[in-house]
């Protein structure tokens, strides 16, 4: 897969870079059924519509205007407190450490379906998928999943769209998957975590 230059959210550090810069982040992966699903792909549409980029491979958050980089924050916001509404019917929240940026579109965008959604504020990423494609995004995710054997973060990921694919039920007549990424700084490795050292914030007992 060819990769395309754009610009990360501009959250602490990582204001600006190519796809591949391997970052730290948190994934969200939700399933949003029912009508509140068609609102949300009109509104996702919309907000599409009012991108300006003077070169199509880039995708940056300087492309959408300021009004839409503050609806999408309070949108990922207001999801998170209602996480457990009737219309959310799959929530996940989880920190990467690690991953690079391409691999979330190659999980949301299999080779015979349609473009996906796909927009930046300064704060988050979103990459959304209309029902009709679910049980093809479930295979293709498994599929990718597989190939990741060596890598357990690309794993997590792949199995979250997975279960959020799966979560579908006829009954829904209609939903929307969607994956937001929040940058936080960059990749995390192993041997930079202070494992040896307590921090502040962990509770300790009699101290």
């Amino acid at each position: 897969m060819a990769c395309m230059t754009r610009c990360l959210p501009t959250v602490a550090n990582a204001s600006r870079a190519i796809e591949t810069l391997m970052a730290s982040q948190f994934l969200t992966v939700t399933l949003i059924a029912g009508e509140s699903s068609l609102a949300l792909a009109t509104t996702l549409d919309a907000w599409t519509k009012l991108r300006v980029a003077l070169d199509p491979s880039e995708v940056c958050s300087t492309q959408w205007p300021p009004e839409v980089h503050a609806s999408i924050d309070a949108f990922v916001e207001n999801l998170a407190a209602n996480a457990f509404a009737p219309a959310v019917a799959y929530y996940s929240r989880h920190f990467d450490s690690w991953s690079m940026g391409d691999i979330f579109t190659r999980l949301m965008q299999p080779k015979t379906a349609d473009p996906l959604f796909h927009l930046l504020s300064k704060r988050y990423e979103i990459w959304a998928r209309n029902v009709e494609v679910c049980a093809q995004l479930a295979d293709h995710a498994t599929q990718l999943s597989r190939q990741f054997n060596d890598t357990p973060e690309y794993q997590w990921v792949a199995n979250r769209i997975v279960e959020a694919s799966l979560s579908f039920r006829p009954r829904f007549q209609h939903a929307m998957l969607l994956l937001i990424r929040e940058v936080t700084g960059g990749l995390v490795l192993d041997n930079e975590r202070e494992l040896n050292v307590v921090p502040a914030w962990i509770p300790s007992y009699g101290g």
